[in-house]
């Protein structure tokens, strides 16, 4: 199955996707653990950070 791992986020007024998928780390819960590592660290470097969203969808 091909999933890949999208979160959304909000920095002031703007919006943002950062997406992972199996090229970037095989492993599902690894690239889940990945993403919120980097939701971590745009917290601490941006001060209205919101971290709206983490999904792993399948792609057809």
């Amino acid at each position: 199955m091909k999933t890949v791992t999208i979160m959304k986020y909000r920095i002031g007024d703007k919006y943002f996707f950062k997406v992972l998928d199996k090229f970037d780390i095989k492993d599902e819960v690894e690239r889940l653990d990945e993403m919120i590592r980097i939701s971590n660290e745009l917290s601490l470097e941006n001060e209205d950070y919101e971290q709206l969203w983490i999904k792993e969808t399948v792609l057809f």
